[in-house]
């Protein structure tokens, strides 16, 4: 298994790279089994799952370079069984930085490719407008 973070951007277009913030207008109303989960699970990665021509099990098609196993190793199954894809389910936003301390938590849906592919870590969002320590959107 491959966790390498160090992202490929050339599959990535422009716009998307740049464009691509957490804005006040991103935050939309939360149903309340949506609360729920949000409090747990993160709502970029849990339940994806790719799987590339290759055979390679993939978290997100956009993480290329974050490989959790293949077809030739595993079924996908065992990514569950083994605890290699809970780390990243799990990465609610109660883990991250500074995520934990917004009001806005669960109602925010960042992506954590575009994060990783900005040179954020798994556990932080820097690209997001709002500032939950001050309470000011920027």
């Amino acid at each position: 298994m491959t966790t390498d973070l160090n992202i490929n951007k050339q599959n990535i277009s422009e716009s998307y790279m740049f464009d691509h913030y957490i804005e006040k207008n991103d935050i939309l109303p939360v149903f309340v089994s949506d609360f729920e989960l949000r409090k747990i699970y993160n709502p970029c990665l849990k339940g994806k799952i790719t799987i590339t021509l290759e055979g390679k099990y993939l978290l997100c098609p956009m993480l290329r370079n974050l490989v959790l196993g293949s077809v030739k190793e595993s079924k996908i199954p065992d990514l569950f069984i083994k605890g290699t894809i809970d780390r990243f389910y799990e990465l609610s936003k109660e883990k991250l930085y500074p995520c934990k301390y917004c009001e806005f938590r669960y109602a925010c849906l960042d992506c954590r490719a575009f994060e990783l592919l900005k040179g954020s870590s798994l556990g932080e969002v820097k690209f997001c407008k709002y500032n939950p320590l001050e309470g000011i959107w920027g």
